[in-house]
């Protein structure tokens, strides 16, 4: 058996909890949030061009509750417009790093190789990151019992793989970046697929004016 808690809930029940001073829980804090940073912020060496991506976001070296939308709506909007869900991708060539070669050839995966690659996004962006494995429930796959409660059955295609981010004073929150399952990012963070779908425009103008070569000067300007 398992409780079931909305994340949503969980968020403001820990924004309200914040709002109390309390001297002994902050301390704990601290200290976790210290350990989190050393130990969850490590990214491999061999990924410059993506790390590039994301400094251009500019985000601050310790972000803290109010910099995850930013962060979040980026990577995903990133992963989305540049990689293809497929459950059926084929067996990863021998030597090859997992994340970078679905970041860069063959730009194809589910939810293993999204949630990995998110992780790396995130850390990349100052936001501590981890990968989890679990199932992810639908809706449709409950069924209402005689006492109000509800039972699913969970089977090996309900597998799944995410990423979770830390956020100060908030704790370890899940971050949905598979395509398909964005929608819960509207009911947890607040992120609209309308502000993901502003992001991808906004990466693409960005994209068009770094690559763009300057016009050759006339020979009036040379002359001059």
């Amino acid at each position: 058996e398992f409780q079931y808690y909305p994340m949503g809930d969980y968020v403001k029940c820990m924004l309200e909890r914040n709002q109390n001073e309390t001297e002994y829980l902050d301390q704990v804090e601290a200290e976790y949030n210290a350990y989190v940073r050393q130990n969850y912020l490590w990214v491999p060496e061999d990924l410059e061009w993506l790390q590039a991506e994301c400094d251009r976001q500019k985000m601050p070296k310790d972000p803290q509750a109010n910099d995850m939308k930013r962060a979040i709506t980026f990577v995903t909007s990133y992963l989305v417009k540049n990689q293809t869900y497929n459950l059926k991708v084929p067996k990863l060539p021998k030597n090859e790093d997992f994340v970078r070669y679905f970041l860069e050839e063959s730009k194809e995966g589910y939810s293993a190789h999204f949630a990995s690659a998110a992780v790396v996004m995130f850390r990349m962006l100052h936001v501590p990151a981890r990968y989890v494995t679990g199932y992810a429930a639908p809706e449709n796959i409950f069924t209402q019992n005689a006492d109000g409660s509800y039972t699913a059955l969970l089977q090996s295609d309900n597998s799944h793989a995410w990423a979770e981010i830390y956020v100060p004073r908030t704790g370890w929150v899940p971050v949905e970046t598979t395509p398909g399952n964005i929608g819960v990012l509207q009911n947890i963070y607040g992120v609209s697929p309308e502000e993901v779908e502003q992001q991808q425009k906004e990466d693409a103008n960005q994209e068009k004016e770094t690559f763009l070569v300057p016009e050759e000067p006339t020979e009036e300007e040379i002359e001059k």
